[in-house]
């Protein structure tokens, strides 16, 4: 071991009490070593379900631009129809990234949020907007709050902007936050 790394956590308690744990950044069965001499945790860059070396991402996209950017041309175009639809339904909502994808906030409070994927995008909202259109979502697949939106298959711009309307609606009127 390279006593000159510098630890991560220092532990009040000995090391024999604990056992690594999977899981953090980067890769979901992350691992690391107990130091015996002083109770010291040292994360691995290995997985222990594998054995391969992983790398955290540094370049994690700032901007809604990096992060359609950072998509191949089709799901980048796909998002980018998403985000118009945003803007034109919500022009007054504030843009940013939440959780690593582009959401909208009226008054500090997320109204939806969008996210792309290798072969679909998602829309997200709150789980009484969905519920309020469950017969018009009938051919789609849905999660919580969310629908599941192909690159292959059109945009349903007109279900979509009836559903951000009705979610600023019930935002305004009812004070429904985020999940």
């Amino acid at each position: 071991m390279d006593r000159t790394t510098p630890a991560v956590n220092i532990l009040p308690v000995p090391a024999s009490k604990f056992r690594p744990v999977g899981g953090g950044p980067g890769c979901p069965y992350r691992t690391g070593e107990w130091t015996r001499q002083r109770c010291i945790w040292r994360p691995s860059n290995r997985c222990w379900l594998s054995g391969k070396r992983y790398v955290e991402s540094v370049n994690k996209p700032q901007t809604v631009d990096e992060y359609l950017e950072s998509f191949p041309e089709e799901a980048s175009r796909r998002l980018a129809e998403l985000r118009q639809l945003s803007r034109t339904q919500v022009p007054q909502a504030d843009e940013g990234l939440k959780w690593g994808s582009p959401a909208y906030s009226l008054d500090g409070t997320i109204m939806f949020i969008f996210a792309g994927y290798q072969q679909h995008a998602n829309f997200v909202f709150t789980p009484s907007t969905l519920q309020a259109f469950t017969a018009e979502l009938a051919g789609f697949q849905t999660g919580k709050g969310s629908i599941k939106l192909p690159y292959s298959g059109p945009v349903p711009t007109e279900l979509l902007g009836r559903m951000t309307a009705h979610r600023i609606r019930e935002f305004r009127e009812d004070g429904v936050l985020w999940m």
